[in-house]
């Protein structure tokens, strides 16, 4: 699991793969016809293979994560290769995170990076979160975005959790201008401490600029 989208407080609502969550936000791009469309074309997006990750002991609050992703080109070490890593605090109910992950093409160069800040509070009976994000593609479309997103998740019973999340989304690259806001709202409903099933409703309007 690439670090910069793993579940570490920074989407607690959506989860990684569902509409609204932050993975399939920040890798998708944006088209003025259609609004939100399919990822950004590298299949490593939101999961790093052949890697190695290390994290460190959680020192007064904070816990430092690194990964490194091997390429997979014989005699071209830099094709393929990405690295990623995190800065997570944690104290009491409060929790701020900070992500960064890149990756290189078949080339060498680099085909985008990522970057993740978000912060949570557990009330008990409802944790709230906010946060920002930034993707960037160096290519002739550029495919860049800023995405700002708040939202929560509230338990309603011993298996039960109401999730809502919002994403404003501001597209930097030449798709026509367009941005986009982005609504989902649902229930997970816990049959095991291994398996859950959910149901959720999305809502994506494009704006101009």
């Amino acid at each position: 699991q690439l670090i910069a989208n793993e579940a570490i407080g920074i989407d607690p609502a959506m989860g990684a793969a569902n509409f609204g969550g932050n993975n399939a936000v920040i890798f998708t791009t944006i088209s003025a016809d259609t609004g939100i469309t399919g990822v950004s074309g590298d299949t490593d997006a939101t999961r790093f293979t052949n890697s190695i990750k290390a994290s460190s002991a959680r020192m007064s609050g904070f816990q430092v994560s690194y990964q490194h992703v091997l390429g997979e080109t014989s005699g071209n070490t830099s094709a393929g290769r990405g690295q990623a890593y995190s800065v997570d605090y944690t104290m009491g109910k409060a929790k701020a995170t900070y992500a960064y992950a890149r990756r290189n093409d078949a080339n060498g160069t680099k085909a985008w990076e990522t970057s993740v800040a978000a912060a949570s509070y557990d009330f008990g009976v409802a944790r709230a979160f906010a946060g920002y994000a930034e993707r960037q593609v160096p290519t002739a479309n550029k495919q860049d975005i800023k995405v700002t997103f708040v939202g929560g998740s509230a338990p309603i019973g011993p298996k039960t959790t109401l999730v809502a999340q919002y994403n404003k989304i501001e597209n930097q690259s030449g798709d026509a201008g367009k941005d986009a806001n982005t609504y989902s709202a649902g229930a997970l409903y816990a049959l095991s401490k291994r398996t859950t099933v959910y149901g959720l409703v999305g809502l994506s309007i494009v704006t101009g600029k």
